[in-house]
């Protein structure tokens, strides 16, 4: 993909749009069966092209309609970088998010990461790894599977206001709104735990050394 889908130039908001629609739609096919997962290992940055165990979803539900890829939620963080999130439908009645981080590089966007997001009805949580010392890498990478969460919260809350209670789907999103709020707050709480961890092992640390 070049950056604007054309040339060289960093894509606007519709066009870029219409490129994570495009990813979306490949990533649910290769989830779905219908494409070999070299398709949407070709999207990807060469070096991340390997799709991982466990990173996609394995779903039926036949070919993918328009309507089964939701609006994405666009967030430029520098000129070259760009995180999204897609609510798409998984399977029946059941949807789930794709977190996409894309950098654009060479005039060529790529996708640097990808990410399927579930709710608590397609898998049961693993159990949080305890971390005795915090570090900086550790509340960062909480860190940022919040703000991952967080934006996988708007579209879907996004999802559930564009339909009507007694529309399909419509409970399904509700679901999942209330799931990533869980998410968000058991984030935030790991998040103030690490954090007072550390600063208490910040100040411990040069008494321990008289």
């Amino acid at each position: 993909m070049t950056a604007d889908g054309t040339g060289s130039r960093m894509p606007t908001d519709e066009q870029l749009a219409d490129i994570l629609r495009f990813v979306a739609r490949t990533c649910l096919e290769v989830e779905r069966g219908l494409r070999p997962p070299v398709h949407l290992a070709s999207l990807m940055d060469p070096t991340q092209r390997s799709i991982q165990p466990g990173q996609l979803g394995r779903f039926g539900g036949g070919p993918v309609q328009n309507d089964h890829i939701g609006r994405p939620q666009i967030s430029r963080l520098t000129d070259t970088h760009i995180v999204a999130t897609v609510v798409t439908r998984t399977e029946g009645d059941r949807w789930g998010a794709l977190t996409l981080k894309l950098r654009a590089h060479g005039g060529r966007l790529r996708v640097v990461d990808l990410q399927r997001l579930l709710a608590v009805a397609h898998y049961r949580t693993p159990p949080t790894t305890r971390v005795a010392v915090p570090s900086d890498n550790t509340i960062q990478h909480i860190a940022e599977a919040r703000r991952m969460v967080a934006a996988a919260h708007e579209a879907t809350a996004q999802r559930l206001a564009e339909l009507t209670p007694d529309a399909p789907g419509y409970r399904a999103a509700r679901d999942l709104v209330r799931h990533w709020q869980r998410k968000l707050g058991e984030l935030d709480r790991q998040l103030v735990g690490l954090k007072t961890r550390q600063q208490t092992r910040d100040h411990a640390e040069p008494v321990l050394r008289r």
